[in-house]
């Protein structure tokens, strides 16, 4: 319980020692991505989990329950349209994901310093982003980010880098927390007086049953966005959403592979509307933990048979934490913690012999005895009472 208390403090003390800025480098390609997340008014941090979290919080991308692809088209104003693009790849452990943002209109008249017409320009602004996502607890995810921003009108141009930090956090089955704090680091490379100011995004998500409830807040609590999504029919969610400057509708439909989802924003410059395609494919989620629980099991069970139980003991608490359920393998640690005491060993020492044992193992059993030799001493100089290395040690005297 300590811990979730603390990870929620954490959560809201970085969003609130984060102020968002004024208007800065690259704020216009911060438009927002997604039609479900556009359709619940932006309100997305806490969820984040599609392809268009690599956006409103990477951390959420750890959420997907398969590997995702999303293309976006937006229409805006006048003449300009946005594309978006994404590509996550969640593990159990960890994520990777990648996106892309293309910004821009033509049409545009260019003019002097004097205000002389000197023909039609276009205005065009693109970003790259790479995202990196890891496990901290069991439910809490951070992600790091980064950017690269290039713009252009008409004959100049300049870019930028930048880096993100995001956090979020399953308090309950139905409860969730996030904050991405944009731009925490960065440069402006060019002849430009607009700089990288930091953002920051906190938010709170609530699922009922056939219901979904999302609170954003930004700006030092003094922008808000809230959403909701509800599924009247299975597989086809409808949305709204409200903030300080808009009111959004939307909905979509499931299609297993794929779900299609679209947007209507309005404001009072303009209406928008926002389409979204995400194509779902390889192992879902579930395989790829049973998958991971099972070589850990394996994994476990070898070094158990190798005198390496502190090794071991990690493997079985790694496996607890994501069945509880696993009675077998609460009971083999009961055993161990009363074990290990009498073990004269320790997980730093199993730690940097462990990979070196097992090389030394096979290259045993290929034939290859000097070769293994050589790495059963390099193992016994730092874990000199484990009785297998001992064991293979004499039987390597003989050959």
């Amino acid at each position: 319980m300590i811990y979730r208390f603390l990870a929620i403090i954490i959560l809201v003390f970085t969003s609130i020692t984060f102020s968002a800025g004024p208007l800065h480098y690259g704020s216009d390609l911060e438009w927002g991505y997604g039609a479900r997340a556009l359709g619940m008014g932006r309100s997305y941090v806490a969820l984040g989990n599609d392809a268009s979290g690599l956006f409103w919080n990477p951390a959420g991308v750890m959420k997907l329950q398969s590997m995702q692809g999303m293309f976006q088209m937006s229409m805006l104003y006048q003449s300009y349209s946005s594309m978006y693009g994404a590509f996550a790849i969640p593990g159990v452990d960890d994520a990777l994901g990648v996106e892309f943002i293309m910004f821009g209109g033509s049409g545009i008249e260019g003019r002097d310093m004097y205000n002389q017409f000197t023909g039609m320009v276009q205005d065009s602004k693109m970003a790259f982003g790479a995202t990196y996502s890891k496990r901290i607890m069991r439910d809490l995810y951070m992600a790091l980010k980064g950017k690269f921003y290039m713009r252009s009108l008409g004959e100049a141009s300049d870019m930028a880098v930048a880096g993100d930090v995001s956090m979020i956090y399953n308090i309950s089955d139905r409860f969730s927390a996030g904050v991405n704090l944009m731009n925490v680091f960065g440069m402006v490379l060019g002849k430009t007086l607009d700089k990288l100011n930091p953002q920051a995004m906190f938010g709170i998500g609530y699922k009922e049953q056939n219901m979904l409830f999302a609170l954003d807040a930004r700006d030092n609590f003094n922008e808000w966005h809230f959403g909701v999504e509800y599924e009247p029919v299975k597989n086809i969610p409808l949305r709204v959403g409200v903030n300080n400057n808009e009111i959004s509708f939307g909905g979509g439909v499931k299609l297993g592979i794929m779900d299609a989802d679209v947007a209507y924003i309005m404001n009072e410059l303009a209406s928008k509307i926002a389409f979204s395609v995400n194509i779902n494919f390889g192992k879902s989620m579930d395989e790829m933990t049973k998958d991971q629980v099972e070589k850990a099991l394996a994994e476990s069970q070898e070094m158990l048979n190798s005198d390496y139980f502190y090794l071991a003991k990690q493997r079985l608490e790694y496996v607890l934490s994501f069945d509880p359920s696993r009675k077998e393998v609460k009971v083999i640690l009961e055993r161990l913690e009363k074990a290990i005491q009498f073990v004269e060993s320790s997980l730093p020492q199993e730690s940097l012999t462990w990979d070196k044992f097992v090389k030394a193992k096979q290259l045993f059993n290929e034939g290859k005895y000097f070769e293994s030799e050589k790495l059963f001493r390099e193992v016994q100089l730092i874990n000199q009472n484990n009785r297998f290395i001992t064991y293979y040690l004499d039987e390597l005297s003989f050959q």
